[in-house]
C-alpha cells in the first residue's frame, strides 16, 4: 500500500532521530520530490546536512522552509541558531529582528538576542577603521591594529585577513602564511579564503598544498576563473602540462577576455610544443589587453623559437614603446638583431640593457660575443678590463672571456677559461652549461653530458641544459629520453642564456 506525505514524514523524522541519516534524507528526497514547497521537509533536511557538516547546504534549506512558513517559531530558532554558530553574525541579528517584528518574543528569541549580544565580534566601527586605514596605505597603523583586534577577538575572520594580506605586500611571505590559514579555519566556506592561501603556498613553492587549496576554492566556487588559473599555474610547475592546460582553458571559458590566463595558456602550450597554438594564444591576450608587456615578451620569444627575427624585432619594439626600462625586453631585442646579423644594434640592446640592470651576466656574455664577432678585440680586451675595475666577480670575466674565445674558434683557450670559471667556483651553473655547448660542438660527447648534467644537479630546473641534454641524448641514439629532456626543458623556461628570455 502506498504511503501518504505525512506516513513518510514521520518514517524519515524516526529514521532520523535513530540516526539512520542516508535514509532520512533519502525519504525527505521523495517528499521534495511529489511536494518541493513542503515546509517541514526542507526544514528538516536542512537541519540534516547541518548535523552533517553540509552548513551551506543546510542553511539554504532551513532559509527556504521559512519562506514558506514564516509563521513557525521552530525555523525561525533553527535558522538563527546555525547563522551564528558559522559566524554570520549580521545576517542573525537581521533576522532576529524580522522574527521579533513578527511577534516572536517568548524565552527562546530573548535567549538569541543575549547569545548575539555578548558574540565575541569586533564593532562596525573598529572594521571600518582598520578597512579605511588599510586601504589608505598607512600599513605600520593598520598592522599594530589589526594585531590588537586579532588579540581580543581571535575568531573573527577579518583582522587575520589584513594581516596576511599586510605580511604579503611587505614580502614577508612565510610570516603571511598563519594569518591566511586562520583566515580559512574561521571562514571554510569563503572561497577567497582558499584562494589567498594557495596564492601564499604556491610563492612558498609548497605546490601539493596550494593545488589542494584551489581545489578547495573551485569545490566552494565552481566558477572562480580567477582560481582555475591559478590552479593553472601550480599544475604548470609541478610539469603536469595536460591538467594545466585544462585549467586554463576552463578560466577563459568563464571569463573569455582574461588575458593572463591566455598567456599563461601559452606557455603551457609551448612546454607542449605546440608553437602554433601557442603563438595564437599569446596573440589573444595582446588583443585583449594592448599593453600588457609580458604577451608580448613571450610572442617575441616564440617568434625567435621560429626564426621570424624581423616579427620579434617588431614584437620587442612594441613592448618597449610600453616599457623602455625593461632590461630583460633590450636583452631579448639584442639577440634577435644579432640573429639578423646587426650587430651594431644588438651591442646597443645589450648596453642599454646593462645601463638599466648593470647586474646583468647574460648581457655582458652576449656583449662580449658580438664584440668579438665583429673583431673588435680591443673592444673585447677593454670590455673584461671594465669589468674587473668595477669589482664584477672574476669568475664570470673567466666565463664571459670562454664565450668570445669560442665564437672565435679558440677551442683550447675557451675550454680552459669555462675550466677556470669552474674551478673558481663549483656551484657555477653557466659554466657548466657553456662548457657542455663547446664539447659538443667538438664531436666530445660523453664529456658535454657530464657537464650538462653537472649544470643539472646544481640547478635542478635549468631549462638550457635540460633541453641541450635531450638534444644529445637524441645525437647519441636515445630518442626517448631525448624527446623527454627536451619536452620538461621547453616546459618550464625561463630564460635561455644565449637566445632569450620567456617570462612567466
Amino acid at each position: 500500500m502506498k504511503l501518504t506525505v505525512n506516513q513518510v514524514m514521520q518514517k524519515a523524522i524516526n529514521e532520523q532521530t535513530e540516526g539512520n541519516l542516508e535514509e532520512a534524507e533519502r525519504l525527505y528526497q521523495d517528499i521534495l520530490k511529489a511536494e518541493p514547497k513542503n515546509p517541514d521537509a526542507n526544514h528538516n533536511l536542512g537541519a540534516l546536512n547541518v548535523s552533517l557538516k553540509k552548513i551551506d547546504i543546510g542553511l539554504s534549506f532551513l532559509k527556504t522552509a521559512l519562506d514558506l512558513d514564516s509563521n513557525r517559531e521552530q525555523f525561525w530558532v533553527s535558522y538563527i541558531v546555525i547563522l551564528v554558530e558559522v559566524g554570520q553574525v549580521e545576517e542573525a541579528q537581521k533576522n532576529l529582528k524580522i522574527a521579533k517584528e513578527k511577534g516572536f518574543k517568548n524565552e527562546k528569541f530573548a535567549a538569541l538576542e543575549l547569545a548575539l549580544l555578548t558574540t565575541n565580534i569586533p564593532s562596525q566601527k573598529v572594521v571600518s577603521n582598520l578597512m579605511n586605514i588599510y586601504q589608505s596605505g598607512q600599513y605600520d597603523q593598520a598592522e599594530k591594529l589589526a594585531l590588537s583586534i586579532s588579540k581580543e577577538f581571535p575568531n573573527h575572520p577579518f583582522s587575520w585577513k589584513i594581516l596576511g594580506s599586510l605580511l604579503r605586500k611587505r614580502g614577508m611571505v612565510l610570516e603571511s602564511l598563519d594569518p591566511k590559514q586562520k583566515v580559512t579555519h574561521l571562514t571554510p566556506k569563503d572561497p577567497e579564503a582558499h584562494m589567498n592561501l594557495g596564492n601564499t603556498l604556491q610563492v612558498l613553492d609548497r605546490l601539493e598544498e596550494a593545488e589542494v587549496s584551489y581545489n578547495q576554492a573551485i569545490t566552494l566556487k565552481p566558477d572562480y576563473a580567477e582560481v582555475h588559473n591559478s590552479l593553472g599555474t601550480t599544475l604548470n610547475s609541478l610539469n603536469r602540462l595536460e591538467e594545466a592546460e585544462v585549467s586554463y582553458n576552463q578560466a577563459i571559458t568563464l571569463k573569455p577576455d582574461y588575458a593572463e590566463a591566455r598567456i599563461n595558456l601559452g606557455v603551457t602550450l609551448q612546454g607542449l610544443g605546440r608553437l602554433e597554438e601557442a603563438e595564437e594564444s599569446y596573440r589573444k591576450a595582446i588583443l585583449l589587453t594592448p599593453d600588457f608587456i609580458r604577451a608580448y615578451a613571450n610572442l617575441g620569444f616564440l617568434l625567435t623559437k621560429f626564426g621570424r627575427f624581423k616579427e620579434a624585432e617588431v614584437t620587442y619594439k612594441q613592448a618597449l614603446i610600453l616599457n623602455p626600462d625593461n632590461a630583460e625586453l633590450q636583452y631579448n631585442l639584442g639577440v634577435t638583431l644579432k640573429s639578423l646579423g646587426r650587430l651594431e644594434e644588438s651591442q646597443a640592446s645589450y648596453r642599454q640593457a646593462l645601463v638599466l640592470n648593470p647586474d646583468y651576466p647574460e648581457a655582458y656574455n652576449n656583449l662580449g660575443n658580438v664584440l668579438q664577432e665583429m673583431s673588435k678585440i680591443e673592444g673585447v680586451k677593454e670590455y673584461h678590463k671594465e669589468k674587473i675595475e668595477l669589482n664584477s666577480d672574476y669568475i664570470e670575466v673567466q666565463n664571459s672571456l670562454g664565450a668570445a674565445q669560442q665564437v672565435s674558434s679558440k677551442i683550447e683557450e675557451s675550454e680552459a677559461s669555462y675550466r677556470r670559471a669552474i674551478l673558481l667556483n663549483p656551484d657555477y651553473v653557466e659554466a657548466y652549461y657553456n662548457l657542455g655547448s663547446l664539447l659538443k660542438e667538438n664531436g666530445r660527447l660523453e664529456e658535454a653530458e657530464l657537464s650538462y648534467k653537472e649544470a643539472i644537479d646544481i640547478k635542478k630546473d635549468f631549462s638550457p641544459a635540460i633541453s641541450e641534454l635531450g638534444y644529445l641524448l637524441i645525437e647519441r641514439g636515445q630518442h626517448e629520453e631525448g624527446l623527454e629532456k627536451i619536452r620538461i626543458g621547453n616546459g618550464s623556461l625561463l630564460f635561455d642564456i644565449n637566445k632569450g628570455i620567456i617570462l612567466k
